[in-house]
């Protein structure tokens, strides 16, 4: 809404220069305030820039003056009729009002001022008032209004009319006025912009109203799906926020802002649910903007999980030179793939790194997603081990979600800002549920960039690379106490891809389960220790023990650092099940050396 102003016309009336009009040939009624020229006390009161008023005196006089335009003001805006103008005598002087609100006092220092008495004084000012608003007027309180595209809005008419008629263009607005409420209705049916003219046998005033449609709609409700042993509040607001993506409905070239999500409970076991609340607003240029905020009941279902079949592998190239698609590959239904990303923003600009899944599906494809991510830093090992360590306990604990992709239409599994020269690192881990097949690109777009465009629109498919079948090995090594250390190697199987052409140097993203076969011989009972050492540079280790994360610090070729220890007792033997994963950014093959505790501390 535009500032408050008021428009009215009257019916060519001309006051007579006799009574000393407030104006001639009204076209428009507005009372304002004039200070008096330099030197004299007090302020005027003009109707339509003619003066109606003067009011002289004490020091009090301007303040008056000016009070009384404004309450004249607000009585117009109100409709005010002449007959509603009275004089009568009061505490001080006498005082002119209008629907039982004072306009003015006129004083002894007024009245002395322009040579009267206070009665004849009042009664002179009051007629004059009575004269401005003797003929028929219209007023609105704005000259123009922004009206949603299939919306009603009502807007109070005042002044003094007997009858008014509405013209506007019909193509944009359905207009009606209501008499006996004196409400004019204004429903926008085209976006565009028209005038609303409203006649009064003559005197007119103009309401300028603009058809604008919003900038989508967003559903008060959704359902959401997560997945795992205990799915914590991270992957609930993410169940949430692909659940309300698509409750959302927006018009071209509109995007959508979520913010503060909030989740009334930190976890959720199998069977549970939690309800999030989430902010929501639609902007796109020439839309009306909409906020909301819809909630999402998010519940967690058990399912079996199923290891993935397959490994796409983003890293060629490490460095990303510019915005663009750099990976892509198809994860069919039946086939749980697992995608390992890694990779450096080597532009002069800020980069959204994405991982992009697109159903090319004639339905809709429903998918889970577990998924971890490390960075953006500048230190790529870092950024490696926090995705390899986040990843293996989600994915033992298959802490993920689901989300229902429309056929044609994609979703957006992870992205993060990577300022130049940082590195970005992660793991997603994609099933599909059902029928369907989905296209997952890894992409470095600019940031806040829209959704993916439409499955229709994309470019054809490349041939896939960097694509291995054979994500898990299984590896046995025993120690006998007392004997010599065990040995197991990590990430020198180099996989071959399914095309034959690509090895998979240091099997990143490759799962390892490992057996130690553990015997103590001796009459004692013997402590021991898994250590993992660097097999050439720079390196961090993780290994999942019975479910716990195990991790290294940074280890240099020749160190070596104790992760996990226990006790054999005497003449006994165990058996240690470690499950670990070459991480991004460190130096693969290490090695997992079982061997007596203490043996360099």
């Amino acid at each position: 809404m535009l500032r408050h102003v008021v428009i009215a016309v009257l019916l060519g009336l001309v006051l007579s220069a006799a009574s000393v009009a407030c104006a001639d040939a009204l076209t428009s009624l507005t009372f304002t305030f004039e200070p008096l020229s330099r030197g004299r006390t007090g302020g005027a009161v003009n109707v339509n820039g003619a003066r109606c008023m003067t009011v002289g005196g004490r020091w009090e006089a301007a303040s008056a003056a000016k009070a009384a335009a404004e309450t004249l003001q607000s009585l117009v805006m109100e409709g005010a009729r002449a007959e509603a103008v009275k004089v009568g005598k009061a505490q001080g002087g006498y005082a002119i009002t209008a629907d039982d609100r004072r306009i003015i006092l006129v004083d002894e220092a007024m009245a002395t001022a322009m040579k009267s008495t206070r009665d004849a004084l009042a009664a002179e000012w009051a007629g004059r008032i009575r004269q401005a608003l003797s003929s028929p007027y219209l007023a609105l309180a704005i000259e123009s209004h922004i009206v949603p595209l299939g919306e009603r809005r009502t807007f109070a008419v005042k002044g003094y009319f007997q009858q008014v008629f509405v013209t506007a263009n019909a193509h944009v607005v359905q207009v009606q006025f209501d008499p006996g409420a004196r409400m004019l209705s204004v429903v926008g049916i085209a976006a565009g912009e028209t005038q609303v003219v409203l006649d009064a046998a003559g005197a007119k005033v103009t309401l300028l109203v603009k058809v604008m449609k919003y900038a989508g709609r967003i559903a008060a409700t959704a359902e959401a799906v997560v997945t795992g042993r205990i799915a914590p509040a991270t992957v609930i607001k993410q169940a949430a926020s692909a659940a309300i993506q698509y409750s959302i409905n927006t018009e071209p070239g509109a995007w959508a802002e979520v913010s503060d999500v909030l989740v009334n409970t930190p976890n959720i076991a199998p069977g549970q649910s939690a309800t999030v609340t989430m902010r929501v607003s639609l902007h796109g240029p020439n839309y009306l903007p909409v906020q909301a905020t819809p909630q999402v009941r998010v519940v967690n279902e058990a399912i079996a999980p199923t290891p993935a079949k397959v490994l796409m592998v983003s890293n060629r190239p490490e460095r990303l030179p510019s915005y663009g698609l750099w990976y892509e590959g198809r994860v069919p239904s039946g086939y749980p793939a697992r995608l390992l990303y890694h990779h450096v923003n080597a532009t002069r600009a800020n980069g959204e790194l994405a991982v992009e899944l697109a159903n090319t599906s004639d339905h809709a494809v429903r998918v889970q997603i577990v998924e971890a991510k490390g960075g953006p830093s500048h230190d790529e090992v870092f950024a490696g081990h926090k995705a390899a360590r986040d990843f293996l306990q989600r994915q033992a604990d298959d802490i993920g979600y689901m989300v229902t992709i429309p056929a044609g239409a994609s979703y957006t599994a992870a992205a993060q800002v990577v300022k130049p020269g940082e590195v970005i690192s992660g793991l997603v881990e994609m099933r599909v549920i059902g029928d369907g097949q989905l296209r997952v690109g890894v992409r470095l777009r600019p940031p806040s960039s829209d959704l993916m465009v439409p499955v229709a629109q994309m470019p054809p498919e490349r041939a896939s690379t960097w694509i291995f079948s054979e994500p898990h090995k299984e590896l046995s090594a025993q120690y006998r106490v007392g004997s010599t250390w065990a040995f197991a190697t990590i990430g020198d199987k180099q996989v071959l891809s399914s095309t034959g052409r690509e090895l998979l140097d240091g099997d990143y993203g490759v799962f390892y389960d490992v057996t130690f076969e553990v015997e103590n011989p001796t009459d004692e009972p013997a402590h021991v220790e898994l250590a993992l050492m660097p097999g050439g540079g720079l390196a961090r280790g993780i290994v999942m023990i019975d479910g716990q994360i195990y991790e290294t610090g940074l280890l240099r070729y020749g160190e070596a650092e104790r992760v996990y220890s226990f006790t054999v007792p005497a003449r006994a033997k165990r058996q240690l099940q470690v499950r670990t994963m070459p991480e991004s950014g460190s130096n693969y093959p290490v090695k997992l050396v079982m061997r007596p505790r203490g043996v360099w501390d």
